[in-house]
C-alpha cells in the first residue's frame, strides 16, 4: 500500500468501540481494517469488543496491504442461550421474571434473536457476568499507564487527560442489537462514570426493510427509540437499579452521551440501500470520530457539541439531541488498481511466460544432441561412456592382460595356471571396477551438474518449463535406449566370453608338458596360446564390466531426469494452483472495486500513466523476477501454493509502484476536473438521515450544530488547506478540523449534525404505524416489559403538523386544498381515486380544518405531496412562491371579522412562517 504517514500527527484517546449483533460486528470490524491500513494494527491505546448471539461469524475483510482480516478471540464473543427454557423458568431469575414477556417463543439463541428485541436482551442477562468483565478489562486496559507508555513508544500521541470515549454500535432494527444496546450503555457508564464520553451511532431500518424475513425491523426500530428517547431525556426521577443477579448497575444518568442515527438515505435523495455499504459507511465515520481527537478540547469538534449538548432545550416537548452524520471520499485508488493490475500481471507471467509453450521436435533433438556431446555420454559409435571408465588418471585407457612372464615352463605349469590366472584376474578387475566406480561417479557428478545448470538457465526464460521437460523427455528416452544398449552387448558379450574354451587351452599345456620330444617348444606355445585365451577372457570380462557400469550410469542418470520430471511436473502443478488463487484474488479484487465504485459517495482520482511493467515483454520480466533467484524454480516443487504466489506477486507489484504509492494530493493536481470532484465530495457529505424538516419550529432550529471533519493522509502537511482546494470541497465559513487517516489515496470528509428531535425523521409515523400493527399480536416490540410501560409516544401533538399542511396544501404552487366558496376539498389517493377530491367538513374554514386535522393519513399524504413538490420544483422556486402567498394571506387576514376563522389563519400564518424559516436555516 502507499507508505504510511508519521504517526507523531496521530493524538488518540482511550477508546473502546463496542459492535452488538451482526450490524455492530460487521461495522467493527470495518473500523479495525481502517485501524489496520492506517497503522498497521490496532493501537494498544484502543479496544474492540464485539457481541453477537451466534456461536461464529465468517466475516473477512482484506486490507491494503492484502492481509485477510477478522475479528479474533479477544474481540468477538458469542452471548447465546442454550437452553432459554430453564433461564426464563418462573421463579428462577426473579431479575429476569420483572421484565421478560411471558408469552415470548422460547428456543435457544444460538443463531440470532429472530428479531426480538427481548431475547436479545436475555441473551445478555443470561451471559451478563462475562460481557460486565469484559467491558470492564477493556476500559480499564485503554485506560491503564502501561497502555499509554506503549502507545507513545510507537509513536502515537496520547491524550491521556481528556475522557475516554467509548461507542457502542449496532442496529435498532434487529433482534440483538436493538435489545442490548441500552443496556450496555448503562454497563459503560456504571464502570466509568463521568470520565468517560458515551457515544451511540445506531443504524435505522431503512436498509433491512426490502430484505426477506423483515416485518419487525420498524416495530422494533419505534420501540427501541421510545427507550431511548426515554432514558437520553433523564430526570432524577428516572434513576433505577439494573440487577443482572450477580451484577447491579445504577441508572442515574443517560446512557449515552450523543447518539448519531444513520438512515439509508439523506436530503439531497442519496441513498445506500446495501447492508455491507452502509455498514461501511458507519466505519468510515467512527474512524473519523476516533481519529479527530486532538487532545485539545477547546479546539476538538467532537468535545465542542458534547458542551453545546449540556444547554440544549426540548422543542416541543421532546428531547432534541440527536444527531447524524455523513461521510463521502474523494479516492484515488492506486492501492485497489496496483493490486487488481499486479495480479492481472501475475496471471500473465505464470500462463505466458511460465506455463506456456510447445517446444520444436527438431530443436529439441539438436539439443539433446548437443548437451549429450557436450557432456560425452554419447555411447553409439561413439562409447564416450565405456570409454571415459577404463581410463586412468593419466587420461590414458587402462589395458588388462594375463602373464606368466616369470614363471617356470616345466612340467608343473599346468598345476599352477588356473591358480595364477584367478588371482591375476581377480587383482586386475577390482582395480579397474575401483576405477570404473570412482570414474562413473564423477561423471554422473559432472553430468547432473551440467543438466541442472541447463534446466536452471532453461527456466530462466519464457516457456522454460514446457521446453525443459520436452528437453528431458528426449534425454531419459535416449538415456534409456542407451542403458537398454548396454545390456544388449553384455549378453553379447558373455556369449563370446562363454566360447572361449579357457579350460582346452589348459588342457593342451597339460597334455603338452608330457611330451618327450621337443616338450619345451610346444610347452611354450601352448602356454602362450593359453595366455591369449586367458587375457581374451579378461578382456571380455572388463567389456561386460564396464558395460554393466554404464548401464547403471544412464540408469541413474535417467533417474535424475526423472527426477527432475517430477520436480517440474509438481511446479506446474503448484503454478497451475497459483493460477487459482491468483484468478480467485482477480475476482474479489474487481468486486471490490466495483462495491467501492458503486458506492454512493465516493468521487474518483482516476490513476495516471502506464506503469513500468505494463504491456512488457512477459518473458523479459520473467527473467528480471529470476535474476536475484540463486536457485532454480524447481525448488518451487517444495513450496506452497501461497509462497510461490507471494513471490511471483510481490514481482508483478514492483511493476505498478508508481500507481501505488501515489499521493492522492498529488493525482488531484494532475486531475483536470480537480474543482469538479471537490465540490462534489463536499455536497455528498450530507448526514444520512432524512428529515422532516417543518416539524421543527423555527425557533428552535439554532439548536442543530453543525462539524466537519476532513479525513487526511497527514493533517500536519496536507495541501488542502490552501483556499485553491479547500473552497471546492468545504462550505465558505466552516470551521474544518483536520484528521490523520494515515490514508494517502484518499480523503475523507465527516459531516456531522446534532439538534434534532425524533419526531423530524421522515419515517417515524411509518415506525409507528408499524409499531401499532395488531397483526403482530403477542410479538414484544420493547427490551422490557417494565420499559414498554413507562414509554411516551415519539410524536408531539400534531396540531402544528395540521396547521403546515392546510397552509401550505392551499398554496397555488402545491395546489393540494381549494377553496369553493364556504367549501373546501383537498386532492387525496382516499376511495381509490388518484388525486381524487373530498370535501372537508361540513362548511367553512374552521369547519375545513378540524375536519382535516383529525385525519392524520390526510395530513401525511398532503405532506408527502408537498415534499414532492418540493423536491421536483427546487428549493427556490418553492420559497419564492411560498413567501409570495403568505404575503397575500397576511393582506387577507386583515378583513376577517371572524374570531374563530381568524384564529385558524394565524395558526397557518404562523406555520408558514416557521416552514420559511426553517427552509432557509435548515440548508
Amino acid at each position: 500500500m502507499a507508505k504510511r504517514a508519521s504517526k507523531e500527527s496521530v493524538v488518540l484517546r482511550p477508546t473502546v468501540i463496542v459492535g452488538l449483533g451482526g450490524t455492530g460486528c460487521d461495522v467493527l470490524l470495518n473500523i479495525k481494517k481502517h485501524l489496520w491500513d492506517a497503522f498497521g494494527k490496532v493501537p494498544d491505546i484502543v479496544r474492540l469488543l464485539a457481541f453477537d448471539t451466534t456461536m461464529s461469524h465468517d466475516l473477512k475483510l482484506t486490507t491494503n496491504d492484502g492481509e485477510k482480516l477478522e475479528l479474533d478471540a479477544a474481540e468477538f464473543h458469542n452471548l447465546t442461550v442454550a437452553a432459554p427454557q430453564s433461564v426464563v423458568q418462573p421463579g428462577v431469575n426473579p431479575h429476569i421474571d420483572r421484565w421478560w414477556p411471558a408469552n415470548t417463543r422460547i428456543s435457544a439463541i444460538l443463531n440470532g434473536a429472530g428479531q426480538v428485541r427481548a431475547r436479545g436482551r436475555l441473551a445478555l442477562f443470561a451471559n451478563s457476568g462475562d460481557a460486565f468483565s469484559l467491558l470492564t478489562r477493556a476500559i480499564r486496559n485503554v485506560r491503564s499507564l502501561q497502555n499509554e507508555i506503549d502507545t507513545r513508544n510507537e509513536d502515537f500521541t496520547v491524550d491521556g487527560k481528556s475522557p475516554t470515549e467509548v461507542y457502542v454500535i449496532s442496529s435498532l432494527a434487529g433482534g440483538t442489537g436493538s435489545g442490548m444496546f441500552l443496556d450496555i450503555g448503562f454497563m459503560c457508564r456504571s464502570i466509568i462514570a463521568d470520565t468517560c464520553n458515551i457515544t451511540g451511532v445506531f443504524i435505522l431500518p431503512w436498509i433491512f426493510q426490502s430484505l426477506p424475513g423483515t416485518r419487525l425491523v420498524k416495530p422494533n426500530t419505534y420501540g427501541a427509540l421510545k427507550e431511548l428517547d426515554y432514558f437520553m431525556d433523564f430526570t432524577a426521577d428516572k434513576a433505577f437499579t439494573l440487577d443482572y443477579g450477580r451484577t447491579k448497575v445504577s441508572a442515574n444518568a443517560p446512557p449515552f452521551d450523543l447518539v448519531y442515527l444513520l438512515d439509508g438515505r439523506n436530503e439531497a435523495d442519496k441513498n445506500i440501500d446495501d447492508v455491507h455499504q452502509m455498514n461501511e459507511f458507519a466505519a468510515d465515520g467512527v474512524f473519523l470520530l476516533v481519529a479527530s481527537q486532538t487532545g485539545i478540547s477547546n479546539e476538538n469538534a467532537i468535545d465542542n457539541i458534547k458542551t453545546m449538548l449540556v444547554g440544549l432545550g426540548n422543542v416541543r416537548g421532546k428531547y432534541s439531541g440527536y444527531g447524524s452524520f455523513g461521510v463521502s471520499k474523494l479516492e484515488y485508488p492506486g492501492v485497489r488498481s496496483a493490486r487488481l493490475s499486479a495480479a492481472e500481471y501475475a496471471m500473465k507471467i505464470v500462463s505466458d511466460a511460465l506455463l506456456a509453450g510447445r517446444s520444436d521436435g527438431t530443436e529439441v533433438e539438436e539439443e539433446t544432441e548437443e548437451f549429450m556431446l557436450t557432456h560425452r555420454i554419447r555411447e553409439h559409435e561413439a562409447n564416450d561412456v565405456t570409454n571415459a571408465f577404463v581410463k586412468g588418471s593419466d587420461g590414458k585407457r587402462v589395458h588388462v592382460a594375463f602373464s606368466t612372464e616369470g614363471t617356470s615352463k616345466d612340467k608343473s605349469i599346468g598345476h599352477a595356471l588356473p591358480d595364477l590366472y584367478r588371482t591375476q584376474r581377480q587383482g586386475k578387475l577390482a582395480h579397474l571396477d575401483k576405477l570404473m566406480s570412482d570414474n562413473s561417479d564423477a561423471l554422473l557428478r559432472e553430468v547432473s551438474k551440467g543438466l541442472d545448470g541447463h534446466i536452471h538457465q532453461e527456466l530462466r526464460r519464457a516457456s522454460g518449463i514446457e521446453a525443459s521437460v520436452a528437453f528431458l523427455r528426449k534425454l531419459e528416452a535416449k538415456l534409456r535406449w542407451s542403458a537398454s544398449m548396454m545390456d544388449q552387448e553384455v549378453e553379447q558379450q558373455r556369449l563370446e566370453q562363454s566360447g572361449l574354451k579357457l579350460s582346452d587351452a589348459l588342457a593342451d599345456v597339460e597334455e603338452t608338458s608330457k611330451a618327450v620330444f621337443g616338450r619345451a617348444r610346444k610347452l611354450q606355445l601352448a602356454v602362450e596360446h593359453y595366455e591369449k585365451v586367458a587375457t581374451r577372457d579378461l578382456e571380455i570380462e572388463v567389456e561386460i564390466r564396464r558395460r554393466e557400469v554404464a548401464s547403471q550410469f544412464f540408469t541413474d542418470l535417467r533417474a535424475r531426469v526423472q527426477s527432475t520430471l517430477a520436480e517440474l511436473d509438481t511446479v506446474k502443478d503448484v503454478l497451475r494452483n497459483v493460477m487459482d488463487a491468483l484468478e480467485s484474488e482477480r475476482l474479489d479484487l474487481i468486486t471490490e472495486e466495483r462495491r467501492a465504485r458503486a458506492g454512493t459517495f465516493s468521487v474518483f482520482v482516476e490513476p495516471k500513466g502506464e506503469p513500468a511493467g505494463a504491456g512488457s515483454d512477459v518473458g523479459a520480466s520473467l527473467a528480471e523476477m529470476l535474476q536475484a533467484r540463486s536457485s532454480s524454480i524447481l525448488d518451487w516443487s517444495g513450496a506452497t501454493t501461497d509462497d510461490v504466489r507471494r513471490e511471483i506477486l510481490e514481482y508483478a507489484s514492483s511493476q505498478f509502484k508508481r500507481r501505488e504509492t501515489m499521493h492522492i494530493e498529488d493525482a488531484l493536481k494532475e486531475d483536470r476536473d480537480y474543482q469538479e470532484k471537490l465540490s462534489q465530495v463536499g455536497e455528498l457529505s450530507v448526514p444520512l438521515l432524512k428529515l422532516n424538516v417543518g416539524r421543527i419550529p423555527a425557533h428552535d432550529k439554532d439548536y442543530i450544530s453543525r462539524i466537519l471533519i476532513c479525513g487526511v493522509g497527514n493533517s500536519r502537511t496536507t495541501s488542502l488547506e490552501n483556499p485553491e482546494f479547500a473552497n471546492h470541497l468545504f462550505p465558505q465559513g466552516r470551521k474544518v478540523s483536520y484528521v490523520t487517516t494515515n490514508n494517502d489515496q484518499e480523503i475523507v470528509l465527516f459531516h456531522g449534525m446534532v439538534g434534532v428531535p425524533l419526531f423530524a425523521l421522515q419515517d417515524i409515523e411509518q415506525y409507528k404505524d408499524a409499531y401499532n400493527d395488531p397483526r403482530l399480536g403477542d410479538i414484544p416490540k420493547h427490551a422490557s416489559t417494565e420499559w414498554a410501560q413507562l414509554m411516551l409516544d415519539l410524536l408531539p401533538e400534531e396540531h402544528d403538523l395540521a396547521s403546515l399542511g392546510f397552509a401550505l396544501g392551499q398554496a397555488p404552487i402545491f395546489n393540494r386544498i381549494r377553496r369553493e366558496g364556504s367549501w373546501y376539498w383537498v386532492k387525496t389517493v382516499k376511495g381509490g381515486q388518484i388525486d381524487g377530491e373530498i370535501k372537508l367538513g361540513a362548511g367553512g374554514r374552521r369547519s375545513a380544518f378540524q375536519h382535516f386535522a383529525r385525519d392524520r393519513e390526510l395530513v401525511d399524504e398532503t405532506m408527502k405531496a408537498i415534499d414532492e413538490v418540493l423536491q421536483s420544483h427546487g428549493s427556490n422556486r418553492v420559497l419564492e412562491a411560498v413567501e409570495t402567498y403568505l404575503g397575500e394571506l397576511l393582506e387577507s387576514a386583515e378583513n376577517i371579522k371572524s374570531q374563530d376563522v381568524k384564529d385558524v389563519v394565524e395558526d397557518e400564518i404562523t406555520a408558514l412562517r416557521n416552514y420559511l424559516g426553517s427552509f432557509v436555516e435548515i440548508r
